[in-house]
């Protein structure tokens, strides 16, 4: 397992073409080169609770993200923010999203980005994010 060993990604950056192969990335010591080449990038099923901050520095051929399968509930503009530009599809399938007023960024967001189910709250529960339009995404306190 790729978590016990204490070499650097970098060190292997020649040998992989994705990071699916990595079991956990909560316990890489970090995504560090100039000269990475991955265009996909899936940490999948990781048990991830946010997006990782971050994701795709230093990976300027960065075009697929798939964080599949976590536990990621809110969405946060400044993480998707630096990578809006370069990734065509990232993928937030299955996992519970709280859809409200602060991931209706999301829905200014190139399409592929948002095809998701919400988790939360009851009156967009279950629904695509995709069909969602930003009236629906209330805050508590606001109409």
């Amino acid at each position: 397992m790729l978590s016990h060993l204490m070499l650097k990604l970098s060190t292997f950056a020649v040998f992989l073409s994705t990071l699916s192969l990595v079991d956990d990335v909560r316990t890489l010591p970090s995504l560090e080169s100039a000269e990475f080449r991955c265009t996909p990038l899936a940490p999948r099923t990781n048990k991830l609770t946010s997006f990782p901050e971050g994701l795709g520095d230093n990976l300027p051929a960065l075009t697929y993200v798939s964080v599949l399968k976590n536990l990621i509930t809110t969405l946060r503009e400044q993480d998707f923010a630096p990578i809006r530009d370069k990734v065509a599809v990232v993928d937030l399938m299955f996992n519970p999203v709280h859809c409200d007023c602060n991931v209706s960024f999301i829905l200014d967001y190139p399409t592929s980005w948002h095809y998701f189910t919400c988790a939360a709250p009851r009156d967009v529960k279950n629904t695509y994010a995709s069909n969602l339009q930003h009236k629906q995404l209330k805050c508590q306190g606001t109409t």
